[in-house]
């Protein structure tokens, strides 16, 4: 939807940043669907699967929009591999309260979805309706997706990469590994932004590059250790 909007709109404002919302809010709801949520069957490896399919559905169309007009060269660069380059031309202190936002609706759902991985017939009799919280962490997911994207792009693999070190790091406490989650993940972000500054300087690796070549072994390395019928 943003990319529609620079290539046909022709711009690149706070109008263009909030239509990343409603592009994040039917992205999660597909992957949400196709890794067997509306079925009450979801899974790591599901929703693990169901993403990185629409991933690369959703980048081809970017490819498709883009490439058909000649003059979008530098927005085909940010869309396909993300950039913090450009940032500071991002609404950033909407898009930080936006963040701010999910992040403290997902710290307050985080015990009732540890109860939902339980089951759902578990969670009902501790008391927890998971339609609701199902959705509250659509929102959650929703807000802060479509404002780290707005801003800085698709970033590959930070999503896949942090989360199970940040698990090694807290435990099996939601909260903890979310609170883990964004320190580790703001680190890794810088980390890949720096090399990719550095390394070929003063050309610019994109930091979506840095973290694919960083996260891609790392990724396959959880696959690697997945087992049937295990969590990732």
């Amino acid at each position: 939807m943003v990319v529609g909007s620079l290539v046909f709109g022709g711009g690149d404002g706070v109008l263009t940043s909030m239509l990343a919302f409603p592009g994040a809010a039917l992205a999660t709801i597909a992957v949400f669907a196709l890794g067997g949520g509306l079925r009450g069957e979801t899974s790591h490896v599901r929703l693990t699967l169901a993403g990185a399919a629409l991933n690369a559905m959703l980048l081809s169309f970017v490819s498709a929009i883009i490439l058909s007009r000649g003059e979008t060269l530098e927005v085909f660069r940010f869309w396909v591999t993300g950039s913090l380059a450009q940032a500071g031309a991002r609404p950033l202190h909407g898009m930080a309260i936006t963040a701010i936002l999910g992040a403290g609706i997902a710290l307050i759902l985080a015990p009732r979805i540890e109860a939902l991985s339980l089951g759902s017939a578990v969670a009902r009799g501790l008391g927890t309706r998971p339609a609701r919280i199902q959705f509250g962490a659509l929102i959650a997911v929703t807000l802060m997706t479509g404002a780290a994207v707005s801003v800085a792009g698709p970033i590959a693999f930070l999503g896949l990469m942090v989360p199970p070190l940040a698990r090694r790091v807290s435990g099996h406490d939601l909260r903890k590994e979310l609170f883990a989650s964004a320190i580790l993940g703001a680190c890794v972000l810088l980390l890949a932004d720096t090399c990719g500054r550095l390394v070929l300087a003063p050309a610019e690796i994109r930091v979506g590059i840095m973290t694919a070549l960083i996260g891609a072994p790392v990724f396959i390395w959880i696959a690697r250790r997945l087992r049937p019928g295990a969590a990732a």
